[in-house]
């Protein structure tokens, strides 16, 4: 949003579940509405993985001039961790329905509508 170039050195190849903040809110809210859970965890995210280059793709979707680099490789957080995370969502459809509404791209442009509503942009002085 303040048209800053950014980089992230490492991390391109791994792949997460990107889930946008409206879908964690209305999983948990499905969940603590529902009459009867089967289970005692859900797991609430997208069900899909996403990597970093996926992400400044749905950035460029809004923002098409958007200077996003990544590097290679796994542990973009940098935390000698490697590993994918997916989360498996099947309980939370069958149980209470949940479906997740928003892409990465539409969730980055929901976001950026949301922060010029509030008055929050980035100052760009």
């Amino acid at each position: 949003m303040a048209g800053v170039p950014s980089t992230v050195e490492q991390g391109g190849d791994q792949r997460d579940d990107m889930v946008y903040v409206e879908d964690v809110a209305e999983g948990v809210v499905q969940a603590a509405l529902a009459d009867r859970l089967e289970h005692d965890t859900y797991n609430i995210g997208s069900g899909a993985g996403s990597s970093l280059p996926d992400f400044a793709a749905a950035v460029r979707a809004t923002f098409p001039d958007a200077q996003i680099e990544i590097g290679p490789g796994l542990d973009f957080l940098r935390m000698g961790v490697n590993y994918y995370s997916v989360f498996d969502i099947d309980r939370a459809r069958k149980d209470f329905g949940y479906e997740p509404q928003f892409s990465l791209a539409s969730g980055v442009a929901h976001y950026v509508k949301t922060m010029k509503r509030l008055g929050l942009e980035p100052q760009t002085s």
